[in-house]
């Protein structure tokens, strides 16, 4: 499988620029949540995009299995991959319940990993190596 070149925000579907935007406004907010080891607003969706839109996002966000490749090369992976370090290392500290008190936040979050992992994606190495680690946290 080719590594799928990095696109113009206009050559994007509509669905990951929103997604794309929507983790531009929120990483800052979810590394302030992590860093204090407890989620306490909504975001789920933007850091555990799945197939599948939040029933409750304002943005509808959702990522194809099929897109995984073009969403990588177009967010900012880099800082996506230290928020999953920074919940894996609060999930090891505190356990699932306490920093994701929701079960639905914490069920998505399981989905998502076993999601991103089988989609068979060998490229962007170091962000499938965070899931495999926050994976291992959650006992997967």
């Amino acid at each position: 499988m080719g590594v799928e070149q990095s696109k113009s925000s206009s050559e994007l579907p509509d669905h990951l620029k929103r997604l794309i935007e929507a983790q531009k406004n929120f990483f800052p907010r979810i590394e302030t949540e992590l860093k204090k080891g407890k989620k306490k607003t909504c975001w789920s969706w933007y850091l555990f995009p799945t197939e599948k839109a939040g029933a409750n996002d304002p943005f509808s966000v959702y990522v194809k299995k099929e897109e995984i490749p073009l969403l990588l090369s177009n967010a900012d992976i880099f800082q996506w991959k230290y928020l999953l370090f920074l919940l894996e290392k609060a999930i090891r500290e505190k356990g699932i319940r306490e920093v994701l008190p929701n079960r639905h936040d914490q069920g998505r979050c399981k989905y998502f990993c076993k999601f991103f992992l089988s989609s068979g994606i060998y490229s962007h190495k170091d962000f499938f190596l965070a899931i495999s680690d926050l994976s291992s946290a959650l006992r997967l």
